[in-house]
């Protein structure tokens, strides 16, 4: 395993995670809903048609290129390796001026999603990770790096390794937000609270967070409940079509979402609302003369978020409708009704 730093102090974001190489394949089949819930099914022995395409993706790489298109200087930090398809990530995130901070990994590759997409942009995806990496404790710690926020997207990075990284960065006065995987999950909320409370934003879905919290999904109050207990900062739920739940403990936001145009591929949505949510509380901070939260500055956070994520579905792979600020200034993205009231 290679290592690889810059030394820089001036960025505004670091993005920390999962890079993959995604490989889609989008036929005309529409999900079965005749068992209630909806499967993408195949007869086996088809040949099926389909549209196909291939793009870098993976939670750190798809906010990295997120922040940047929204004008942040923006680094990212994950894993790959020594292959064509690493080196494929690495020119997608120059194309996009993102600088790279990759741990090479010489004996493993870079990881692969295979992504199913059926007629209304639901998917089924095929991961082939490898195996959890060794990163140097001290990744951090002995250069000038000091980014001024942290975006974690963890997927199947090692907690010890979590745990220092978020230590080596809040002493260099960075501010923390995570949208943590299933894997991290699965430790659960006993041994995860540490680490949320040190977080400024941690950022579920409803499932994610009925899983990490033991509560029934469809108990939606009792989830975001405990869930709002866990967090020291601000803690967001989204919901897919019925939007998102904010709370910094004191006030509860609710937000719908805006209307779609059209479903091409919900790949990436959840990267691209994150990523967003966190772009418009830094942004909203700089307007609002270096004051981080209040209601003005969530509801901004909220409607840069939805709008990320409305453009992102709209478009094949994660990255395509990831927006620049000038297109999320358009009147389409003007208003969204975002209500709130006190805890």
């Amino acid at each position: 395993m290679s290592w690889n730093f810059l030394n820089f102090s001036n960025q505004d974001i670091l993005t920390v995670g999962t890079a993959t190489v995604d490989i889609f394949f989008k036929t005309g089949i529409l999900p079965d809903k005749s068992e209630g819930e909806g499967k993408l099914c195949f007869s086996l022995g088809d040949k099926i048609g389909a549209v196909s395409a291939i793009f870098s993706g993976g939670g750190a790489t798809n906010a990295a290129v997120s922040f940047a298109r929204l004008g942040f200087k923006t680094s990212s930090f994950f894993k790959i390796g020594s292959d064509l398809f690493g080196q494929f990530v690495l020119k997608d995130l120059e194309k996009e001026n993102v600088i790279p901070f990759p741990v090479k990994m010489e004996k493993e590759g870079t990881d692969r999603s295979l992504i199913l997409i059926s007629k209304n942009g639901s998917r089924v995806i095929l991961v082939s990770r490898s195996n959890n990496p060794n990163f140097p404790k001290n990744s951090f710690s002995e250069n000038g790096f000091r980014p001024a926020w942290a975006y974690l997207s963890p997927g199947n990075f090692p907690f010890p390794f979590l745990l220092s990284l978020t230590e080596e960065l809040k002493k260099k006065g960075t501010k923390l937000a995570i949208n943590p995987s299933k894997n991290l999950l699965a430790l659960g909320s006993k041994k995860l609270k540490p680490l949320f409370q040190k977080m400024a934003v941690v950022i579920l879905n409803r499932e994610e967070a009925s899983l990490l919290t033991g509560v029934p999904y469809k108990n939606e109050k009792g989830i975001f409940k405990k869930f709002d207990a866990l967090i020291g900062g601000l803690a967001v739920m989204t919901e897919g079509q019925k939007g998102v739940m904010v709370s910094d403990g004191k006030t509860l936001w609710r937000a719908g979402i805006f209307k779609n145009k059209k479903i091409e591929d919900r790949t990436g949505a959840g990267d691209a609302f994150g990523s967003g949510f966190v772009a418009g509380l830094i942004k909203s901070k700089e307007n609002c003369q270096k004051r981080i939260c209040g209601q003005e500055n969530i509801e901004f956070a909220i409607r840069l978020g939805s709008t990320n994520a409305t453009s992102v579905v709209e478009s094949l792979g994660a990255k395509a409708g990831l927006l620049s600020l000038k297109e999320f200034n358009s009147p389409r993205f003007k208003n969204l009704k975002v209500y709130s009231k006190k805890l």
